[in-house]
């Protein structure tokens, strides 16, 4: 088992945390709303002993990384992990962001090409609409994603949300009770609600993109 190790890089205000793990060609890992790096120790084990060096940075609110959280957009969180990778000086990288983290792997793909060897997308929203469609952006199942990390509700109505959104049928919900940031979740909410898609939905522009899940 290789075991991760951790680092911080300040830029002004912002202090980001990552885990390294593993060495060989560089594969980011950015998480899903309002979780943290720790959610892929399995995955970034696998990784490591198949030859990869694995860079988990974590969310503003989450670990050791820190910073302004009020109106905060997409831009803001995908410079985050442009100021880890241009610490390590790695060159460019393949870039996976899990549901949420998608939206930042894709706008770093747009604000940082030079640091963006591919995009991997995992259980991502598409990010647009349909023409005419009268639906709003990232609406299915809204309630039971937010109501996941709410603290505030019951346990047993957070279980019923976790395996809804997150876990289905036959998953455990119970592996996710524990580890959310609720400051994070507002401002990654607030990136998401700010950020017109157009400035991060840049496949044309964006060499050797892919989306899974």
């Amino acid at each position: 088992m290789t075991t991760p190790s951790s680092f911080t890089v300040t830029k002004g205000l912002v202090t980001i945390e990552a885990l390294d793990q593993g060495t060989g060609p560089v594969i980011v890992i950015h998480p899903s709303l309002a979780r943290g790096a720790n959610d892929y120790d399995i995955v970034a084990e696998f990784l490591a002993k198949a030859g990869y060096r694995v860079i988990r940075p974590q969310p503003r609110g989450i670990g050791k990384s820190n910073g302004p959280m009020d109106k905060l957009t997409i831009h803001d969180f995908a410079a985050d992990v442009a100021m880890v990778l241009d610490h390590i000086k790695c060159g460019p990288s393949v870039i996976v962001g899990h549901a949420w983290g998608s939206m930042p792997a894709r706008m770093l793909a747009a604000d940082r090409p030079d640091l963006v060897r591919g995009v991997i997308m995992a259980a991502a929203s598409a990010g647009k609409l349909p023409p005419g469609s009268t639906e709003k952006p990232f609406s299915r199942l809204r309630t039971e994603i937010d109501g996941s990390g709410d603290m505030s509700l019951p346990e047993s109505k957070r279980l019923e949300y976790l395996q809804t959104a997150f876990f289905g049928p036959e998953g455990n919900p119970r592996l996710w009770l524990d580890g959310w940031s609720e400051a994070t979740h507002d401002a990654q909410a607030y990136a998401r609600m700010h950020t017109p898609v157009d400035e991060y939905f840049c496949w044309r522009e964006c060499p050797d993109s892919g989306s899974t899940g």
